[in-house]
């Protein structure tokens, strides 16, 4: 978490929590939550490669898939039309 957003979380539970040293606590435990959360699920997440990777995957069965039938069709109207 960045420091705005500590202070602003720190703040809000200061209201909820007169002592401070337990409200500075609190928000240390929230922080570690979240950061070990995100450890765990930092694997899942896309990266540009990944995505750049399936981008030309998806590229590479467009033409295979497609290809045959764009050729298919325009030889069959140049055999009906011509």
């Amino acid at each position: 978490m960045n420091a705005d957003t500590s202070l602003r979380l720190f703040d809000i539970t200061s209201e909820f929590i007169k002592d401070k040293e337990k409200a500075k606590e609190f928000v240390f435990k929230i922080e570690q939550a979240i950061d070990n959360k995100f450890n765990e699920e930092k694997e899942h997440l896309a990266t540009k490669k990944d995505l750049s990777e399936l981008k030309a995957d998806l590229l590479k069965w467009l033409i295979a898939l497609f290809l045959p039938f764009y050729i298919g069709m325009i030889v069959f109207l140049i055999k009906n039309f011509l």
